[in-house]
């Protein structure tokens, strides 16, 4: 596909595109050594390149603020160098994890000359806590909103697998099965947590982004909102709904039968007095 937003090059003056091959980089580790930013920037500073990497977070969490000084030699060969705790000192729980993957990221982006890096997180099968966060990085919006649109649909599919596998947990524990599978039974859990904790985050950068600009094209609008985890280009047209219902904003561009605005369309929001 055309790979519109890919920064162009002096070099592609002189030669056809086709001679910078697109490149995909999937790293999978087994822990959060092997792959030093030093050591991978050379392959993320190709022009065509996009990257998903395996961030083993909950490994990292537990050992990144602690023990022996090989074992923290390793991080700082992860994050690039030995400041990378300064930006989640005194600070716990979720919000900690959360700064640690948005440190990785932005240093990523920076080592690449990423125009987006975003992550998503993959919970414990068995208990309310993350997993690991894939971190994709892209010079593409069209690669973020693909990114989030994917794991929208993997928040369903990841709700229904963790409900069979606590499901089968109690199983085991009280030698007896359920009558229905955890998914039937399943009506609220920790992702839906997750996201009433990330969605006002979303809405209210689009409510400046609006109050600052007055008119902002969508296609400006949802990469903003994407910036945010489990955020899609659906809770975008959910927030314009919102807006329009309270008689806040108006959208301009629409064709004579439309009533939401699309990707790629030049259509405009604009705030109302």
């Amino acid at each position: 596909r055309p790979y519109r937003d890919c920064p162009r090059t002096q070099a592609d003056l002189v030669r056809p595109p086709w001679r910078d091959p697109f490149a995909f980089l999937f790293i999978d580790p087994t822990g959060w050594t092997g792959f030093g930013l030093r050591a991978i920037t050379p392959l993320l500073q190709q022009v065509r390149t996009e990257v998903l990497l395996n961030f083993m977070t909950g490994h990292i969490s537990r050992f990144i603020d602690k023990g022996p000084r090989n074992v923290s030699a390793s991080f700082a060969d992860l994050f690039g160098d030995d400041s990378f705790r300064e930006s989640w000192r005194d600070v716990k729980g979720l919000d900690r994890e959360e700064r640690m993957v948005e440190t990785y990221c932005t240093r990523l982006a920076q080592a690449g000359g990423f125009r987006h890096c975003a992550s998503a997180v993959i919970l414990n099968p068995k208990f309310d806590r993350t997993h690991y966060h894939l971190v994709y990085a892209t010079h593409s919006d069209d690669g973020l909103v693909a990114f989030r649109e994917v794991e929208r649909q993997g928040v369903t599919f990841q709700r229904e697998q963790r409900a069979d596998a606590q499901e089968r947990k109690k199983a085991m524990h009280s030698g007896q099965l359920g009558l229905f599978g955890g998914r039937e039974l399943v009506t609220r859990g920790y992702e839906d947590e997750l996201r009433e904790r990330y969605l006002p985050r979303a809405f209210e950068r689009l409510d400046k982004m609006l109050e600052t600009r007055r008119e902002v094209r969508w296609d400006e609008l949802v990469v903003e909102a994407l910036g945010v985890p489990m955020i899609s280009e659906a809770d975008v047209k959910q927030w314009v709904k919102e807006r329009q219902t309270q008689g806040a904003a108006e959208v301009m561009g629409l064709a004579p039968r439309a009533r939401v605005p699309q990707w790629r369309s030049n259509h405009r929001v604009r705030k109302t007095p």
